[in-house]
């Protein structure tokens, strides 16, 4: 099965995009989050993905996603305290009985469904797909076989998540 999660916290001002917030304040961040997530539940809809799951933060629920089209989208909690458990836990519940599975940020508005797709496409014969970020990060990772060691190495926040991945990978 080919599975897309999303994890995303909701557009609420004060809540969301805060380096954004403090140049241009919290309710234009929370719209701004907003359009972004939904442009990007629309791509997921239109790509091969046969189930979209919107993870969200323990302390959210789906009455906090007022103005985003989650019609068709499961919701589950994220489970763990910092990124990588998080990351690490979603992948261990969906890698089973030769699912894809591809995790996205909702702030990374330009993947399409034919980026998505590709991400699909290369786990049928690789195990893992990654998309670097320009922050050092990464944007799009994907597993049809879970592997918890990546998800414990990296300093989440920094510049070197993403080689430090490639490092733990190769």
């Amino acid at each position: 099965m080919k599975i897309i999660c999303i994890f995303a916290k909701p557009p609420i001002a004060g809540k969301t995009k805060n380096r954004l917030a403090a140049s241009i304040g919290e309710g234009p961040a929370a719209e701004i989050s907003k359009i972004m997530l939904n442009i990007l539940i629309k791509e997921c809809k239109s790509s091969n993905a046969e189930e979209i799951y919107l993870y969200i933060p323990r302390e959210f629920s789906e009455s906090d996603f007022i103005g985003i089209d989650i019609i068709g989208l499961k919701l589950r909690k994220q489970s763990g305290h910092e990124l990588g458990e998080k990351m690490a836990n979603m992948f261990k519940e969906w890698c089973l009985d030769n699912n894809q599975v591809v995790l996205i940020g909702s702030d990374c508005i330009s993947h399409t469904a034919a980026i998505l797709n590709e991400a699909f496409e290369s786990l049928q014969s690789n195990e893992l797909v990654i998309q670097p970020a320009d922050d050092g990060g990464y944007v799009l990772i994907g597993q049809s076989k879970f592997c918890q060691e990546i998800f414990n190495g990296p300093k989440w926040g920094s510049s070197t998540v993403f080689e430090t991945t490639v490092d733990i990978i190769n």
